[in-house]
């Protein structure tokens, strides 16, 4: 006996690259085995990376309000995945996957069974055949940008296993988790595409050779500005975050490069791009978001375009709740974590502001000249922020600030 489930989800996007994703959902209790059919609104590699590394697994594989966390993953035949799905109150349920064939972008198959923490199975389990295709790319789509499809069996050695699986919420538990999967894929694309549009209404960048991604993280955005870029550089404080953004992009048109200094180590007029978001506004100190604006306007060629996002303001009662160790103390003393968050505003990441008019000064003292500022909630609902537009003024150069230079 078959039951059908067909779905169809609006891909998450804004431009005219929105489309109608395939979600299909079967199970079929003769054969024990439920069938899934789902499209997704990214590159074959991309999406092959999204299922076989663990360091994305973890940022979609569970269910919201859950989260991921895998203890071991060896994606090889023979190897397996020991992880546990965690709820907000740290309870955990473990699962074991075993890895039995590999066709590297093409078919993945494993056995799947829940666990306990020591790693012990509780059989019988499942056995998942994975199949990756790639979809034609839409008429102007960047190369590198078509659809995915993949298309997954999953066999049940009982039917009791099945019915489990399905009364537990398997269902519904992955619609949400390939939700989670699309907002991850598309996140970095769409944000790009948005600031590229913008430039191209500026006529900004001249130019589109070399791109700069300040605070690259796991490089989501480095990866989306190489459809636009022929070269980009992430660069990052975190050596962590830049192995895995190493791992996650392994395109030959980017780089990444690690920095804890003020001084960025390239040469003056390096980049016909720079961007940052969601990353001066975690510098702990004005004087140094002054440098780095200093930074950004040195290392931007003529006729190149700087986009970046900055706090304007934040009340005073959120700039003395940001600080970690009040944070810290009152999670000690047993307040709970979405208490502090949801109704007292607070949050464990501490946060700096630089005024408006602080920043089109430091920005037309080194040299640039302010294009647009659009105000913006990005720092958070009730803290003013904005995003800025600039250019270089001219074509003097800015001081230098050169330790050394990887271009």
């Amino acid at each position: 006996m078959k039951s059908n489930i067909h779905e169809h989800q609006n891909a998450p996007t804004e431009d005219v690259r929105k489309t109608t994703l395939l979600f299909d959902f079967t199970v079929d209790k003769t054969t024990k085995t439920v069938f899934i059919d789902r499209q997704f609104d990214a590159a074959l590699p991309l999406v092959w990376d999204a299922f076989t590394k663990p360091e994305i697994l973890d940022q979609w594989w569970a269910p919201k309000p859950w989260a991921s966390k895998t203890k071991i993953m060896d994606f090889k035949v023979g190897g397996r995945r020991f992880y546990a799905m965690v709820s907000p109150d740290g309870e955990e349920r473990w699962s074991l996957q075993q890895f039995t064939s590999i066709s590297p972008k093409t078919n993945f198959k494993m056995s799947s069974a829940f666990a306990d923490k020591n790693e012990n199975p509780e059989l019988p389990g499942s056995d998942w055949d994975l199949n990756f295709s790639e979809q034609n790319a839409r008429p102007g789509d960047p190369v590198g940008r078509g659809t995915s499809k993949v298309s997954i069996a999953i066999k049940n050695e009982s039917l009791a296993r099945l019915e489990r699986m399905i009364e537990m919420g398997f269902k519904e538990g992955f619609t949400m988790a390939v939700g989670n999967l699309d907002e991850f894929l598309a996140t970095g694309g769409e944000e790009i595409d948005r600031v590229m549009r913008a430039g191209q209404r500026l006529g900004l960048p001249a130019t589109r050779g070399l791109a700069l991604d300040f605070g690259c993280g796991i490089g989501r955005l480095t990866f989306a500005l190489t459809h636009h870029f022929g070269r980009v550089v992430g660069i990052d404080i975190s050596e962590s975050m830049l192995r895995q953004a190493a791992a996650l992009n392994q395109c030959e048109n980017c780089a990444f490069v690690a920095n804890a200094s003020d001084c960025l180590p390239f040469a003056t007029g390096s980049f016909d791009f720079i961007y940052s978001a969601i990353v001066l506004q975690h510098v702990p100190e004005k004087k140094i978001v002054r440098r780095y604006i200093s930074e950004f306007v040195r290392t931007l060629k003529p006729g190149g375009l700087l986009v970046m996002q900055i706090p304007s303001h934040i009340p005073l009662r959120r700039r003395l709740q940001a600080r970690p160790r009040l944070y810290a103390w009152l999670r000690n003393v047993g307040v709970p974590s979405r208490v502090l968050y949801e109704r007292l505003g607070l949050h464990p990441i501490p946060m700096t502001f630089l005024a408006e008019e602080a920043v089109v000064t430091t920005l037309t003292e080194s040299g640039g000249r302010m294009l647009e500022i659009i105000p913006d909630r990005r720092a958070g609902e009730h803290i003013a922020s904005r995003t800025y537009f600039a250019t270089r003024a001219d074509e003097t150069s800015s001081p230098k600030c050169l330790k050394n230079s990887r271009t």
